[in-house]
C-alpha cells in the first residue's frame, strides 16, 4: 500500500490540514512505524484466507503545539498494489 497526499509543512511524516484549524495536521502509524507522503506498507497475504492486514491507527497532531479551534480535513490516497 502506498500513502500519497499534501505533507504537512512542519512535518513531513504527517499530512496537511486543509481545514480551518491551524498547527494540526493528521498523523498515520502502523506498529512503531509513521507513514508520509511517498512511503509504502506491505503486508503478507494469508495463503488460506486470502487476506491481508494493514494496522493503521490515525490521529490528529500538533507538531509544533497551540493547535487552534475550527474544522480538520486531510486528504491521503491509499494506493493498493497485489503482486
Amino acid at each position: 500500500m502506498n500513502f500519497s497526499g499534501t505533507p504537512d509543512n512542519n512535518d513531513s511524516k504527517a499530512f496537511k490540514n486543509n481545514g480551518t484549524s491551524k498547527n494540526i495536521a493528521l498523523q498515520l502509524k502502523a506498529q512503531d512505524t509513521l507513514y508520509g507522503n511517498g512511503m509504502s506498507l506491505q503486508s503478507p497475504i494469508d495463503a488460506k484466507t486470502h487476506k491481508a492486514y494493514f494496522p493503521l491507527s490515525a490521529r490528529m497532531y500538533t507538531p509544533t503545539g497551540g493547535a487552534s479551534s475550527g474544522t480538520f480535513n486531510s486528504v491521503v490516497n491509499l494506493t493498493f498494489t497485489y503482486q
